[in-house]
This record gives structure tokens, C-alpha cells and sequence, in this order.
């Protein structure tokens, strides 16, 4: 018993070490905050069940401080002080037994209001036109990438279609990127609480388990958020509101991300009833439908099925 509490100080002393280099190297390698900032969120939860709170919180403070003292306060708090928020959060939720969901729910919901209240403060009282810097910053990368593309190919007869479609993309991506943003954090914390769970369960610490996947279930009114997304784009683009073509993509976006996770779900649930399903093969079935659009297309019709038909809830009753 003394070995194993050894090791784990050990495991925390290096984890602290390891933070604290990469907080004084962070000036001249750019990409060391980056790292931190996955070894806090993936691995700061851990400490919070094995040391408690306030040693975790010992552990993680010092290279928060010596980072933003040597980069940057902003650096510090937006790469390494939110990861450390985040997995504060998880690691409390595991001490103090609370089911995997509401902890996904909390933290993720919580992160984002946090961010949507910052934005909203710098915008209203900081007088910050984020909305147009961010404008100014996708209009200058994808003025350079057109600029690099006709240089590359002077003689192309694709140099028009390729303004038309750049110009289409510098309307649409800064519309969507805050709903990415909350999409990624979504991701993020579902990542975290999967990959922290295995990693306390070997540690012998008795972890509530994250439901599988295949009992996911969406509610419907994501069908009604897609059919509303749809006649807001309509009316925005028809009226040229511009305000309500924004709702409406991000909306739209929302809605469909769900609807696919819901198929995905019931893509997994038939699969289960037939065949026997690795974590790997369950894992390649996951990255498909997140990242190719064909497979996408896919789960969106399959999620739309079971959203209103409700084939597995009919099933699980027979």
C-alpha cells in the first residue's frame, strides 16, 4: 500500500514537473501550451479523485501562474486555466459519485454559457466588434489562399468558380464557428469523461459508467429545431435578414449534428442485436459518421427514422 500511495505522489510530482517546463519553454515552443492543455484535461481528474481538490488544485496553480507570467495571462487562462476548469469539474463529479451524463451535462453546459457570457461582455462593455474581427481574420486567410492558388495555377480555368466558392466560404464560416466552438467542447468533454473513466477504474476507484451509445437517446425536438432552421434560412436569405440567416445556419447545424448522433445510435443499437461489437470496431463506426459526409448523409436519415418512429423504444416494449 505504501508502494502504490508512493507512486501515485510520483505521478503527481511529474505531472506537476512536467507542466512547469512546458510552462518556461512555452516562449520558444509554440506548441508546448497545446500539450499542457490536453495533459490537464486528460489527466487532472485523475489527481482530483486520488489527492482531492486542494492538491490538485496545488499541483496545477503553479505552471498556470509561471505560464502566464512568461507568455502571456491571456494565454494562461485561455489554453490552460479553462482545461483546468473543466477537469476540476469531472474530477469533482467523480468524488463525489455523480452519474457520468449529469457530469457531461454540467461541465460542458456550463463551459459554454461561461464563454457565451465572456463574448457577450467583451462585446457589449468592451466594445469589442468580435463578430467583425473575426470577419477581417477568415477574410484575410482565405484572400491568401486564392492569392496562392492563382499563383500556383495562373493558366487554371477554375480561377472564377474558385473566387465564387471562397467568396461563399468568408460569409459562412464566421457564422459557423461559434457553434463550433461549442461543438468542440462538447466533444471535448465526452473525450475526457470516456478516457478518464478506464484510467480511474484501473487505479481500483469505483467510476458510475458512461451509458453506451447505443442507448443514447435525442429528444424529438431537435426534428422541429431542423424544420424551424429551415424556414429561418429561407425567410433570412428570401428577406435578406442577415440576423435570422445566422440563427438559421447555426441552428440548422445544431439540429443536424444531433439528428446524426441519434442515428448513430440506432445504427449501433441494430448492429448490437446482430453482432458482436468491439470497442475498436465500434470506435471506426464512430469516426466514419463524425467525419465523412457520405456516412453522415447516413445517420442523418437513420436518426430522423427512429426520432419519429420511435423503433427502439417499440422494440425494447415487445
Amino acid at each position: 500500500m505504501e508502494q502504490t500511495r508512493a507512486g501515485y505522489w510520483t505521478a503527481g510530482v511529474f505531472f506537476a514537473a512536467l507542466l512547469l517546463i512546458m510552462a518556461l519553454l512555452a516562449p520558444l515552443v509554440p506548441g508546448l501550451p497545446f500539450i499542457g492543455a490536453l495533459i490537464l484535461i486528460f489527466y487532472l481528474p485523475v489527481l482530483c479523485v486520488q489527492y482531492g481538490l486542494p492538491v490538485a488544485l496545488l499541483l496545477a496553480a503553479g505552471p498556470v501562474l509561471v505560464l502566464a507570467f512568461m507568455a502571456s495571462p491571456v494565454l494562461a487562462a485561455l489554453q490552460w486555466g479553462i482545461p483546468a476548469v473543466m477537469a476540476f469539474a469531472v474530477g469533482t463529479g467523480y468524488s463525489r459519485r455523480i452519474a457520468p451524463l449529469r457530469i457531461f451535462g454540467f461541465v460542458a453546459g456550463g463551459i459554454i454559457a461561461l464563454a457565451l457570457l465572456a463574448c457577450l461582455g467583451v462585446t457589449v462593455i468592451g466594445k469589442v466588434p468580435l463578430y467583425d474581427m473575426l470577419q477581417q481574420i477568415v477574410n484575410q486567410a482565405a484572400d491568401e489562399a486564392v492569392a496562392y492558388y492563382i499563383q500556383s495555377n495562373p493558366a487554371s480555368a477554375q480561377v472564377v468558380a474558385v473566387h465564387q466558392e471562397v467568396e461563399m466560404l468568408k460569409k459562412t464560416i464566421p457564422v459557423m464557428i461559434p457553434l463550433q466552438v461549442c461543438m468542440g467542447i462538447l466533444m471535448t468533454v465526452y473525450l475526457q469523461i470516456r478516457i478518464t473513466q478506464p484510467v480511474l477504474a484501473r487505479k481500483g476507484y469505483n467510476i458510475l459508467p458512461f451509458p453506451p451509445i447505443r442507448l443514447w437517446e435525442i429528444p424529438r425536438a431537435m426534428v422541429y429545431l431542423y424544420i424551424l432552421a429551415m424556414v429561418m434560412k429561407y425567410w433570412g436569405t428570401s428577406r435578406h435578414i442577415d440576423w435570422l440567416n445566422i440563427l438559421a445556419v447555426n441552428a440548422d447545424q445544431l439540429a443536424s449534428f444531433f439528428i446524426c448522433i441519434e442515428g448513430l445510435a440506432f445504427i449501433l443499437y441494430l448492429l448490437q442485436h446482430r453482432l458482436v461489437l468491439k470497442s475498436g470496431s465500434q470506435a471506426m463506426i464512430v469516426i466514419l459518421v463524425l467525419f465523412v459526409p457520405i456516412f453522415q448523409i447516413v445517420a442523418f436519415i437513420f436518426g430522423l427514422a427512429d426520432m419519429l418512429l420511435n423503433y427502439r423504444k417499440k422494440r425494447e416494449a415487445m
